[in-house]
């Protein structure tokens, strides 16, 4: 490739760009692009290419992160909201519906830690998980009765609050509260035809 530096009118009658305006424009040859024009475009576009590349990357990881990020919230805010409709169901008399947003919230409570694992919670979201665990805990001691320690949800649920909950008061009642669903277990079993 030739670079023209040529006063003499294009064939569309313009000018051709002098040096001065800092562009060029190529004129192939009829061997084509030399060797030499090719690399020195290469050199001009490579830091391009890897700024651009470098862009793009740092993009992904952090809107992975922040994805990881919005799944932990949304996991820790449906906890606390089926937590408040457990709440407010335990003043009427729907065993199923309450079954049911139980199962869930204990799902939920053992789907926390793999988001946190992934989405780094501010330490103010690690207050909330703990008090989350909590508040299930609490829950599951006052209405025991309710929970089928067969369930996954339950066996789940009670396994991940035996990791969340390190105090010793919450250890202590994780235990009572799994001695109670092994023995209520073992009498289902046995009670089987």
């Amino acid at each position: 490739m030739k670079w023209s530096n040529n006063p003499e009118p294009m064939p569309d009658g313009g000018r051709w760009p002098s040096a001065k305006t800092a562009v060029a424009v190529p004129i192939a040859s009829k061997t084509g692009f030399s060797l030499i024009d090719s690399k020195l475009m290469f050199m001009k576009i490579l830091p391009v290419l890897f700024i651009g590349a470098l862009v793009f990357l740092s993009a992904c990881c952090t809107s992975r992160k922040e994805g990881y990020q919005q799944a932990y919230e949304g996991w820790l805010t449906d906890g606390r909201v089926q937590m408040s409709m457990l709440h407010t169901l335990d003043s009427g008399d729907i065993q199923k519906t309450k079954r049911l947003i139980s199962n869930l919230l204990l799902l939920t409570l053992d789907g926390l830690p793999d988001f946190a694992a992934k989405a780094h919670p501010t330490p103010q979201q690690k207050q909330d998980e703990l008090k989350l665990a909590r508040d299930v805990l609490d829950y599951m001691m006052k209405h025991r009765e309710d929970f089928d320690p067969r369930l996954a949800s339950v066996r789940l649920g009670v396994r991940r609050m035996q990791k969340i909950l390190t105090e010793p008061d919450d250890v202590l009642r994780l235990a009572e509260l799994s001695d109670y669903l092994a023995g209520v277990k073992k009498k289902l079993e046995t009670q089987k035809p």
